[in-house]
């Protein structure tokens, strides 16, 4: 429901701030305009492919809590039978199994969540590097004005804020979808 709201406006909103302030960059200079914006093609083709991979963990870690809740309940059902038999032990190991299996998931799905802020940072912080190697040496050369070169790290610098937040909704699009496609499986 929530999400419905920003389906349009976000993207063209934080899409419209990306444009004006890369249009403000390739203005001061074609050269550091390429810099600053080399690495968002690569972060909007590899960013969403690591996501996909997130989703599908959480699908299966969604999948296998339903699991053991059907063991759990199954196990509630049965218990007379589980004590009279003997058979706890064997229950509560498969039950720890179970377990065990979603916690590896968790941990996978952190892992990949991790990875993924580690190669969005590394890329955000890649420009600025070559602002100042490249800037400096065209300020050096007196090519560049000092000015430019520093309106063009603080005007990439407000880059950040719009990118992350079209990245998160991508991430949240990509979210509700799997929940959606969840929902429409269990009820067909």
């Amino acid at each position: 429901g929530g999400f419905i709201g920003e389906a349009f406006a976000t993207p063209a909103f934080q899409t419209g701030l990306l444009a004006v302030y890369g249009g403000f960059i390739v203005a001061q200079d074609w050269r550091l305009g390429v810099a600053a914006l080399a690495l968002y093609p690569v972060q909007a083709w590899l960013i969403p492919r690591m996501q996909r991979r997130v989703v599908r963990l959480n699908r299966e870690r969604a999948s296998a809590a339903r699991g053991i809740a059907d063991f759990l309940g199954e196990s509630l059902d049965r218990i007379d039978d589980i004590r009279v038999d003997d058979r706890a032990r064997g229950r509560l190991d498969r039950l720890g199994a179970r377990l065990a299996g979603l916690i590896d998931i968790r941990a996978a799905i952190y892992r990949r969540k991790y990875a993924i802020k580690v190669v969005n940072n590394l890329l955000n912080q890649a420009p600025p590097v070559a602002f100042y190697s490249i800037g400096g040496l065209l300020v050096i050369q007196g090519r560049l004005d000092f000015g430019a070169l520093v309106a063009v790290i603080a005007a990439h610098k407000e880059m950040n804020g719009p990118w992350r937040e079209l990245l998160a909704y991508y991430q949240n699009w990509q979210e509700f979808d799997a929940r959606y496609r969840g929902v429409v499986e269990s009820i067909a």
